[in-house]
């Protein structure tokens, strides 16, 4: 999980040994540059709001897998997790 804006939402980070809690997130995926991900927390909080969910304080931006085992960031798939 990285230290990233999501909109406002204050954000854990995996670099500060944040704890995920355990509970129910919507989820979207992305593939490609982990820091350009504003349209896909929109479409996520879109999809949050149509279906009378109600978002946490918090959102999770992971990579998935680490950055580190791949040969270039095109192959990064990113996880955007907010609990609802």
């Amino acid at each position: 999980m990285d230290s990233i804006a999501c909109q406002g939402r204050p954000v854990h980070s995996e670099q500060h040994n944040s704890h995920k809690p355990a509970g129910t997130y919507a989820v979207i995926y992305l593939k490609g540059d982990y820091y350009e991900a504003d349209q896909d927390f929109q479409t996520l909080l879109k999809y949050i709001r149509e279906n009378n969910l109600t978002p946490g304080a918090y959102c999770y931006k992971e990579a998935v897998p680490d950055e580190m085992a791949l040969e270039h960031e095109t192959q990064l798939v990113t996880r955007i997790s907010i609990p609802v």
